[in-house]
């Protein structure tokens, strides 16, 4: 205390102050009430902090526990249903290849039935190429003999 150079080991109530022993007994703060020691007080304080902890931890950390399991329990769950859904997308994307792949292999048996059609159509198309060519060949040769012997009529005519 600056005015008895004492230690502030009491508390004026009435005046909500850390006051000395002086000013307890003789100073400003005589007669005032209540006054308290500090230690009192302090084990007061420390009783209800301990009181609120405890409170805490009866109320509070039940429930805190409590949400943590939730949440494991919760995340647990994700962990299932993601690894069930990441199954069923393979399965899914099985099955879907398959069936891409069954397409496939009917546009591909479709191009070649197409192709051999086709083949064939032009074999046949050649062929009356080829016949009509040896045709027009036997036309022009005959034309062209016939061509050579007009100059002989006594030939055509005997």
């Amino acid at each position: 205390c600056f005015e008895h150079s004492e230690p502030l080991k009491y508390h004026c109530g009435q005046c909500d102050e850390v006051i000395c022993g002086g000013c307890a007994l003789v100073g400003k703060h005589h007669g005032h009430k209540p006054i308290r020691n500090m230690k009192d007080i302090s084990k007061e304080h420390t009783a209800q902090a301990l009181e609120s902890v405890s409170k805490v931890k009866t109320a509070i950390v039940p429930k805190l526990e409590n949400c943590l399991q939730i949440v494991d329990d919760v995340s647990a769950q994700l962990g299932r249903e993601a690894e069930s859904v990441r199954g069923e997308a393979r399965q899914a994307g099985v099955k879907a290849k398959e069936m891409i792949d069954m397409q496939v292999e009917q546009i591909v048996q479709q191009v070649d039935d197409l192709e051999q059609y086709r083949h064939k159509l032009l074999d046949g198309q050649c062929d009356d190429l080829a016949s009509q060519l040896r045709a027009a060949r036997g036309v022009i040769e005959f034309s062209e003999k016939l061509g050579s012997l007009e100059s002989k009529p006594d030939v055509l005519f005997p």
